[in-house]
């Protein structure tokens, strides 16, 4: 889920570029961007933290840093 559905604010365009940018970071890495034990700690977690982007280094760290940018960007 987004920082905005979460937020309840609704969901908009830039939702789905925030959660193609999770399910990339998954393949790329073989964790979520927000990993937690529980349901509640991943939305605490994307409300409130950056997400984890590690061991991911140079241009697919900046991309997939940018979809999972809050409060999104339109560029």
């Amino acid at each position: 889920m987004s920082p905005e559905h979460l937020s309840g604010k609704g969901v908009v365009p830039e939702s789905d570029i925030f959660s193609l940018g999770g399910v990339l970071t998954y393949a790329a890495t073989g964790h979520g961007p927000f990993d937690a034990t529980y349901k509640e700690q991943i939305e605490t977690r994307i409300l409130t933290r950056p997400p984890d982007l590690t061991p991911l280094t140079g241009g697919l760290r900046e991309i997939l840093g940018a979809c999972l940018e809050k409060p999104p960007t339109r560029s």
